[in-house]
This record gives structure tokens, sequence and C-alpha cells, in this order.
């Protein structure tokens, strides 16, 4: 039983962990569209020229500047995108490597990426995409911003504030992200599920072939939930008995928190015991 708690909260505590090592990753990210904004804030406040007076020359010219720096980002923020879900991976193989040595067995003296499954370099193909095409959505949101605003002959502070809130999805003078608003909350989103992906790859091929782990139990990580994961909660056992086998692949859904803790034969009747609790 000290065993089983002793997993239970290692496993909290890397899980805490690793939310905090993604926040910091996507603040990295961030960073990049924060530049991207105060470039495109300064070239707009240093336009001398009333909207009414603005040529369509001009107009174009900045629309092509525009675009030339959000596509900036890309060369930057891939690699940033690519190290969060390799640490992300990492930390997968990390946590299961503790709670063998916990249960006193061997730690693996092998690479985290060993236990990878084949094709993970498309679905990381598939993160940098998603990030592509948030990086249009945001062009686009911009220059319809513009076009608003010389319909409604906004002046040229009022159409930076509605870019920063509206395209980019932060609010004046913080770097806080408004939800459905935005590239921020997006790229927010995609980070924070797609390094917990990747994180859940990395434990599921470890559990697969570790034949001293004949289960894991399911635990709701709490936050925000449309309900599907609560009734997840129990053990799962590679035999089939509990709730059956395979268990449910984290993430359930976007921001999901939920986590497994392994089940080894010494500490069944304890982990077993939850269910009743």
């Amino acid at each position: 039983m000290n065993q089983a708690l002793r997993i239970k909260r290692a496993v909290e505590k890397a899980r805490r962990e690793f939310m905090a090592q993604t926040e910091r990753h996507i603040n990295t990210i961030l960073s990049n569209y924060e530049l991207a904004l105060n470039d495109i804030t300064r070239e707009l406040s240093n336009i001398d020229t009333a909207i009414d007076s603005f040529s369509t020359q001009r107009l174009t010219a900045l629309q092509s500047f525009i675009t030339q720096r959000i596509t900036q980002i890309k060369n930057v923020r891939d690699g940033q995108v690519i190290n969060a879900l390799n640490d992300a991976g990492k930390s997968g193989f990390d946590t299961q490597m503790l709670q063998r040595a916990i249960m006193g067995k061997a730690v693996l003296d092998i690479p985290w990426d060993f236990f990878l499954p084949r094709g993970v370099e498309q679905y990381q193909s598939f993160a940098l995409q998603l990030c592509d095409q948030y990086d249009q959505e945001l062009v686009n949101a911009i220059q319809q911003r513009l076009r608003m605003g010389f319909i409604e002959r906004k002046s040229w502070s009022e159409m930076i504030t509605d870019i920063r809130r509206n395209a980019f999805g932060f609010k004046k003078y913080q770097r806080v992200d408004r939800k459905d608003k935005g590239a921020s909350w997006k790229i927010k989103r995609m980070v924070r599920t797609e390094t917990q992906r990747m994180r859940t790859m990395a434990e599921e091929e470890v559990i697969k072939q570790d034949p001293d782990i004949i289960g894991v139990y399911f635990y709701f990580g709490g936050g925000p939930c449309d309900g599907s994961c609560e009734r997840l909660v129990g053990e799962y056992y590679k035999d089939g008995s509990g709730n059956g086998w395979p268990p449910p692949s984290i993430p359930i859904h976007p921001n999901c928190k939920c986590y497994t803790s392994n089940i080894y034969p010494e500490i069944k009747d304890y982990i077993s015991s939850l269910r009743e609790k």
C-alpha cells in the first residue's frame, strides 16, 4: 500500500511539473506573436496619413508587410513546438521510470524516445500544420480588421486595439488570451493538447511493452470537462478485467488534465480498493 501511495503522489507531482513545463513552452511560443504584434503596431503607429487619404497602393503594401511579418514567425516557432513535444515525450517516459524505481525495479537505461511509436514524425508534422493554419487565419483576421477599420473610418489607434484584441487575442497592455478570440487562444489550446498527446504516446508504449505492469488506474484531473472523463475513472487491466483494455487515451478532450498510474501485481489489491472509496 505504501508503494501505491508513493506512486500516486509521484505521478501527481510529475503531472504538475509537466503542466508547468508546458506553460513555459506556451509563453516562449507566444512571445513570437507578441513581437509580431509589436512590429505591426509600430508600423501602424508611424503612419502620418489619415485613413481618408490613405491610398490603395499604400494599403496593399501594408497588407504585404503584415503577411510577411506573420510568415516570419514560422522560422522560430516550428523548432519551439518540436521542443515542447519532445519534452512532453521525455516527461512521459521519465514518469514511467519513476514508478519502476518506486517499485524497486530496474530503470531502463535506454534513450526515452526508443519507446515512441512509429509515425511520430508525421504526428509532429500535423502539429506544425496546425500552426501554419492558425497563422493564415491570423493574417486573414488582421486584414479583415483593417478593411472594417477603413469602412467604419476608425483611427489608426482604434485599429491597433482591434487587431490586438480580435486578431491576436491579447487584451490591451496584457498578454492574456481571450477564449475563442484570436491566435493566442488557438496556439495555447493546441500546445496543451498536443504535448499531452505526445506524453501519453511515450507512456503507452512503455506500458504496452513492460511485462511488470499489469494495468493502469485512470484518475480524473479536474478542471473544465463536459462530464466525459469522470465516468472513466477506475482500473484497466491488460487481461481485460476491470474496465477492460486498452485504457482511454489521454487527452480525452482539449486541455484535459486526467492522468494514469501503473498497477503492479504487488499493489493490485490496494488499487482496486480505490473504486470503493
